[in-house]
């Protein structure tokens, strides 16, 4: 099974990924490497605190498992 490669470290041109607009970006940095290995994945971006006012956001991928797309 293909997957994308392992790579550590901040991203070249990272942003802050726990704001809503970090985490969409980087929902979609997720997908397109998923995508250039051939799979769709779910991701879901859900607040850490919903109703904070300055809460965090999280990253979902609840299809995978064991870190993989199912086969």
């Amino acid at each position: 099974m293909r997957h994308p490669p392992f790579n550590p470290g901040p991203v070249k041109g990272a942003t802050d990924f726990c704001t809503l607009a970090g985490a969409q970006r980087l929902a979609a940095l997720i997908r397109e490497a998923w995508a250039r290995c051939g799979h769709d994945v779910l991701i879901k971006i859900e607040p850490s605190l919903p109703g904070h006012k300055d809460t965090t956001y999280n990253i979902r991928l609840p299809a995978l498992v064991n870190g993989l797309p199912p086969r």
